[in-house]
């Protein structure tokens, strides 16, 4: 039986519309939580579209003002820092303004949405918040801007536990495993696929 919408624990996700960011809004559905995803493109998932919110998370005026909103609306406890794009060059070909655009939507979004939840969080007395990093940190080819935006998010793990000594708040980077299509169009993954996902990622 589903808890009424005022009881269930909300979660938000960038980037959820499409891709892993779906798949973890789904997910986190199937696990109770009241989903909020916030996206350059409406959800293909019927079921994530009445608590979707479209926005450019480039856009830093534009999403601060979408966050605003949602932290009016929501007692959000749950933040999942996904959103990211792929500008795929040497280092030699890499271009400045794929470095600003990178930087902007991958790692300034992130902080933006972190400090418009985190009184939420700190007020309902815990939170959790994950940033989807990559493993391409550790070297990739063709992948110099993009590592760079992953390696910005890194290290808010240790940072958050000096920041917020006296909350039980918990910043959390998952450094995501190689993505599955599957013949349905849908995205598996070794951490979706386990049946206490939400447990292990956000408890």
């Amino acid at each position: 039986m589903s808890q009424p919408a005022d009881q269930q624990p909300c979660a938000v996700v960038t980037g959820g519309a499409r891709n892993i960011g779906q798949a973890i809004a789904l997910r986190l559905q199937q696990d109770g939580y009241r989903v909020v995803v916030v996206d350059i493109v409406e959800p293909e998932a019927p079921t994530l579209q009445a608590d979707a919110y479209q926005v450019d998370l480039a856009d830093a005026d534009a999403t601060r003002r979408v966050m605003a909103e949602i932290a009016e609306h929501h007692a959000v406890t749950r933040l999942v820092n996904n959103v990211g794009i792929v500008a795929p060059a040497l280092i030699e070909e890499a271009q400045l303004e794929d470095f600003d655009k990178l930087m902007h939507l991958n790692v300034r979004s992130a902080l933006i949405c972190t400090q418009a939840l985190l009184p939420s969080m700190k007020a309902s007395g815990m939170g959790r918040i994950v940033l989807n990093t990559s493993r391409v940190v550790l070297g990739k080819e063709a992948r110099t801007i993009y590592s760079a935006t992953k390696g910005h998010c890194n290290p808010w793990r240790a940072h958050g536990r000096w920041n917020l000594p006296n909350t039980i708040l918990r910043l959390i980077a998952l450094r995501q495993a190689p993505l599955r299509p599957v013949l349905s169009g849908k995205t598996t993954h070794p951490i979706l696929n386990a049946p206490d996902a939400s447990s292990k990622i956000f408890r």
